[in-house]
């Protein structure tokens, strides 16, 4: 019988926080057999949204999450059409970007 995990995370940033309410080593586990984990993370990176021009603090909240999917042998599904948004901002100061993030593991 084949089966997989998905893993749905949603994170609960506050907007001038750079910090994600969901720990990496949650989000990442070693499970056994393959998972999809996918959610509103609030972590942008340069693979999922290469238009974006990036803070250092951004860029700093990004690490734990993508060395982890590293270290598991997770692959981020949003480069296969980088640069699509997930989030359109309705007001005149937001702006658009990448928050909703899959990863798959085999």
């Amino acid at each position: 019988m084949f089966g997989f995990i998905i893993h749905n995370t949603y994170s609960t940033q506050g907007r001038f926080n750079n910090t994600c309410s969901v720990l990496a080593d949650l989000i990442f586990a070693a499970r056994p057999g393959p998972v999809l984990t996918l959610g509103d993370l609030n972590i942008h990176h340069p693979t999922a949204n290469p238009l974006r021009i990036f803070k250092e603090d951004e860029l700093a909240t990004l690490v734990p999450y993508f060395g982890q999917a590293t270290e598991l042998e997770y692959t981020l599904l949003n480069i296969l059409v980088p640069g699509v948004y997930t989030r359109v901002s309705m007001s005149l100061v937001g702006r658009p970007g990448v928050l909703d993030l899959a990863f798959a593991c085999p």
